[in-house]
Order: C-alpha cells, then structure tokens, then sequence
C-alpha cells in the first residue's frame, strides 16, 4: 500500500512540475484526488513554493465550481504563505485578506482558525508583529477548549512575536505554555518549534547554560529529524550559547552543519547571522583571510536582507493603503447609493401625490358648471394640497442641505485622508533618500578599498582590510539607526500607559542630578501635582532624556548651565517646556533643517545628527508635535504638545 501511495504522489509531482514548465493548467480535480493535491500543496510550501502557489490556483479553481468556501479559504492560506517564501509580499497580503473576507460566510470553527493562523505566518514574516500576534489572538478564540494540544502553534508564535518585538518576559511565558502542551501531547515537530523559540528567548535573556541544556536534550532529536527548519534554528541558537560562553569550537561544528542547509532553503535572515559568528570564530583563531572571507559574506547579505526589507515594508505599506483606499471608496460608494434611493422614494411619492391632486382638479373643473357649492369645498383642498406640497418642498431643501453638508464633511475627510497619504509618501521618500545617501559613502569607500587591495604588499594589505572591516561597521551602524527609526514609525507594538508626570520626570532627572552638581550647574522643575497622561514611558523618557543630554553637551563654557522644566495643561493638551542657556542656535540658518536625520550644526561636540530627530519622530508616534525657540548665545526653548490617547 504504501509503495502505490509513493507511486501516486511521484506521479502527481511529475505532472506538476510539467505544469509549471509548460504554463499549462489542464490538472483535472476531482473529490477523490482534492486530497492528495491538498497534501501535496501544503508539503511545498517551503521545499518549493512556486509549485505550491501554482497547485494552489488550480486547487481554487476546482473549489470555486463546487462551492466550498471552508477549503477555498485553507487553500488561499497556501498561496499566500508560498507568496511570502517567494518575496511576493503584495500578492500574500491580498490572498490573506481575501481569505479572511470569506469567513463571513462559513461557521466551521476550524477553517476560521486556520485562516487567522495563515495571516499571523503572513504578517509574521512581514516583520508587522503587532498585527500577527492579533491574527493569532484571533486564532486562539476558534479553537475548542477539549482541542487543547491545537493551541501550542499560535501560543509559540505569539511569543516569538513578543521577543522581536522586545517584550521577553512577556514572550517567554507564551513559549513555555507552548513548549508544555507539545510535550503533554507529544507533539514531536512542533516541539522542536518550541524549544528553539525557547533557546532564543533565554538567549536574549542571556541564560546560555539553559540554552546548552535544551540543545543537549534534543540534540539527537535534531539530527534525526526531517525538520530542516527546526535543525537550523535549534542548532544556531546553541551555536550562540557556545560563542557567548567561549566554546569557540562546539559553535564552529555546528555552523558549519547548518550552513548549507539555510543557504540551499534561503533563510537568508538566518544565513546573516551563521556568516557572521563563523567570521567572529575564524577572527578569534587569528585566520584573518578566513574571517575576511565570511565576514564580506555577511556585509553582502546583510545589505541584500536591508534592500529587501525595505521593498518588503514599502509592498505591504502600499497594500495596506490599497485596501484602505478600496474599503473607503466602497463605503462612501454604498452611502451614495443609499441617499439615491432614498431621493427616488421620495419623487415616486411626490409623483403620485401630483397625479392624484391632477385627477381632483379636473374632476373639480368637469363639475364646476354644475354644483357651486362643491368648487368651494375644492378650491379649499386645493389650498390645503397647496401647503402640504410647500411643507415638502421645505423639507427637500431641508434635506438636500443636509445631504449638501454630508457630502462636504466627507470631502473634508477624504482631503485629510489624502494629505496624511501625501505626508507618509514625503516621508519614505525621504527615509528612501536618506538611506541610499548614507549607505553609498560606507559601500564606495569599501569598493575603493578593495579596488586597491590587489597588488599590494601583505602588510598594506592587511591595512586595507582593517579599513573595510571599519567601513563595514560603520555600515552595520547605519543599517542599526534605520531600523530603530523604522520602529519607532511602525509603533512597534508599544502600549499606551497612564503616566504621572511628575513623579516620572523626579525619577528620570534623578541621574542628571550629580553631573550638574558637578559642574556648579542648576536644574529646575516645576511640575503641579496630579497631572497624569496616557503616554508610551520609553519614548517620553527618551525624549526628556535628549533634551536634557543636548542642553548639557551643548553648554556654553563662559556661564552656568541652567535647565528649566516647566508642565501644564492648556487647551486639552499637555505642554512640556525645556528651556535651557546653552550656546543657542541661529534659527535662520538652522529652521528648516533642525529636525532633520544626521543633521549636526556644531564639530565642537560629538555626535551623529539623530537625537532632535528621534526626539520628533517619538513625539508624533504619540500623536505629539515639537516646537523651538532658539537664540544664538542666549539658549533654546522646546516645548512639547500631546494630545489626549486612549
């Protein structure tokens, strides 16, 4: 039996690939074979995702002639999961929203599971971890409290989510709940899973002996298993424990066994970071030509991982604004619609009420002749019909007036929607402008450098070398700045707390305190007591911080260094004023340019150009604005606004 089963699926393989070679799409389906091309389709998903997406088609091709929305939406959930291995991002979006649009119109708990787990995998690997972990919250909701052990995928990814997305503790409690249930049901694969999310999460707690512990406890396990995916991550991860705790050589062997294997499934994320230690490790045993070779690997894969990155987020930025646009024009087309009809009710009624006022009227002539008495009594309906008809004139003016400012409000909305699309446009063009500008000085200096390194003596050389290792730092740095910066803008899932202002600026300034101490310097606060805001604490704190760090550092040498902290509400909103008597700036010069990224007005002083920018780009994320006042030789007055956040 199973030898014909192997038979099958070898033929069926073989008939796909034909497919795919061909363009053809003649594959019959039918009730009897839909499984095993379903099977198929799922194995390819990350072996072969081309042939997976294209079986897929064929598949919803067969599904929608028999009408079965609870496979259509598992399916789609294929092809966008093969989308995204293939880098065709826009594509596994739309897919995942039309899967999810479907769900309105089944009741099987378990196909809603499956399409909110797809979308989690999707926005998962588009680095949108806020938006995944909701999908996989939703997941969690269809599944049937006795199917417990179908709960560990999403609890492991949510908290692989949570990692990434810094909040460890937090991420580390879902993972071992995961980790638990695979192991109560003996879920082999899935353990795997979860066991390396755990080794990564002690790994970022810097718990490398319990790393080392789960490798040793699943070591034979990853070796004989079929999991490609789960070796390398298990075995990299237990390659950094042993880096970290000196165990050069373990970590060596095995780097180099999982090597090839994310080379050949192009885990190129993963492949970086093998790249790298594996230059660390040949660095470490003084092969400097070894650990220049792997170490111009990892630069080179770390900008193609930093280019598609970037055209990733930009794809899934313009889907979203895709179908935000489609959704709106969709609703605004439905009010339209509604409003018409409504006006045609109307006309039908005002039609046939003068039709009816037609047929008294010239009754009332054809009898005029004749009864007197009767015209009388008619000519008063008439009166009466007379204003009924004015009292509805007034109440459609009334109404077109109405619909009048209904239709401008919305205008006004639809110019607000279209002026923040313009800005976030200006802005990645700018970040796109930004990037391309900082990243080409470190890569041509590199190029030059190895343009030259041929033909000279080993000790030039070895010069030259030491150049493009500092040339790609310094490149790493900026990749490091864009991303923190990429971050922030997304909201990185950050979560809005009830802060009270005073005792939180007392804590913070609490540091600073000695160090104008030292230098005979006075800081003040004036704060009223029981004003509490709903802010994001790290990027408040970061922002307080960098004013405060930049009135010190730009300090002027002839005078004491006075800080002023000034907090009120006017308005509705929260005002904080930071005005210092540092060296002032010339607002003239600078205006335009004060809140730019890596924009430095003084070599006096070290820095790189991001604090006032960070500072802005963290108060807008909190629906803030900045304003600066500045006078050269006299200081500078930055006052922050912050609008109420639910």
């Amino acid at each position: 039996m199973n030898n014909k089963l192997i038979l099958i699926i070898l033929f069926i393989t073989a008939s796909l690939h034909s497919i795919r070679a061909q363009g053809d799409t003649t594959l019959v389906i039918n009730e009897i074979n839909y499984p095993v091309y379903k099977s198929l389709a799922s194995g390819y998903l990350h072996t072969d995702p081309d042939s997976a997406f294209i079986l897929g088609q064929i598949l919803v091709d067969y599904l929608d002639e028999v009408g079965d929305n609870e496979e259509k939406i598992v399916i789609k959930g294929y092809m966008a999961i093969s989308a995204t291995e293939t880098g065709d991002f826009k594509n596994a979006v739309l897919l995942t929203h039309q899967s999810l649009a479907l769900l309105d119109d089944v009741e099987d708990q378990v196909a809603k599971h499956i399409a909110y787990t797809n979308a989690g995998l999707v926005y998962k690997s588009l680095g949108y971890y806020t938006k995944a972990i909701e999908y996989y919250q939703k997941a969690l909701d269809f599944i049937e409290t006795d199917k417990k052990s179908s709960r560990s995928l999403a609890l492991g990814h949510i908290g692989d989510c949570l990692i990434n997305l810094g909040e460890i503790e937090k991420g580390l409690h879902y993972i071992q709940e995961a980790h638990k249930i695979n192991i109560e049901y003996e879920r082999l694969e899935t353990e795997l899973f979860s066991a390396s999310y755990l080794m990564n999460a002690n790994l970022k707690l810097g718990y490398n002996n319990e790393v080392l512990d789960l490798y040793q406890k699943y070591k034979v396990r990853v070796d004989t298993s079929g999991e490609t995916l789960a070796r390398v991550y298990v075995k990299l991860a237990a390659a950094k424990a042993y880096m970290n705790t000196g165990g050069m050589d373990s970590a060596f062997i095995l780097l180099r066994s999982i090597e090839r294997e994310a080379e050949e499934m192009n885990l190129y994320n993963y492949t970086e970071d093998i790249y790298k230690l594996l230059a660390d490790f040949f660095e470490s045993k003084g092969l400097r030509d070894r650990s220049d070779e792997y170490y111009k690997k990892y630069v080179e894969l770390l900008t193609v991982n930093s280019r598609t990155k970037r055209e990733r987020e930009i794809q899934a930025l313009q889907m979203g604004f895709d179908l935000a646009n489609q959704a709106e024009e969709n609703q605004r087309l439905l009010e339209l619609a509604e409003l018409k009809d409504a006006a045609a009710r109307r006309q039908t009624i005002y039609t046939w009420i003068f039709l009816g006022l037609s047929v008294v009227l010239a009754f009332i002539l054809y009898r005029s002749q004749k009864i007197r008495a009767e015209l009388r009594v008619t000519n008063q309906q008439l009166i009466n019909s007379r204003e009924l008809i004015i009292d509805q004139n007034q109440k459609i003016e009334q109404q077109n007036r109405e619909l009048e400012e209904k239709v401008q409000k919305r205008t006004r909305a639809l110019t607000g929607a279209n002026n923040e699309l313009r800005t976030q446009n200006d802005q990645l063009e700018q970040y796109a402008f930004i990037t391309a500008h900082n990243l080409r000085s470190p890569i041509a200096r590199m190029i030059g450098l190895i343009q030259i390194l041929n033909g000279q003596d080993k000790s030039e050389q070895e010069k030259i070398l030491g150049h493009i290792r500092g040339e790609a730092k310094s490149l790493d740095q900026i990749v490091q700045d864009l991303n923190q910066i990429l971050s922030i803008r997304k909201g990185a899932g950050k979560a809005y707390e009830e802060i009270n202002i005073k005792n939180f600026i007392l804590d913070l300034i609490e540091p600073f305190k000695k160090e104008f101490n030292d230098i005979g310097g006075e800081l003040v606060v004036n704060i009223p007591n029981g004003i509490k805001w709903n802010l994001i604490p790290a990027y408040f704190k970061s922002i307080i911080q960098n004013l405060i760090n930049n009135s010190l550092k730009y300090r002027d040498s002839h005078r004491k260094i006075r800080v002023e902290i000034n907090v009120g509400i006017e308005g509705g909103e929260l005002i904080v004023n930071i005005i210092d008597n540092a060296i002032g700036m010339d607002m003239e010069v600078v205006k335009s340019k004060i809140f730019g990224l890596y924009q430095r007005f003084t070599t006096n002083v070290e820095g790189k150009g991001m604090g006032l920018y960070m500072v802005k780009l963290q108060a807008e994320a909190m629906n803030g604005r900045i304003e600066v006042k500045s006078e050269k030789g006299l200081g500078s007055e930055f006052t922050l606004r912050f609008q109420h956040n639910s």
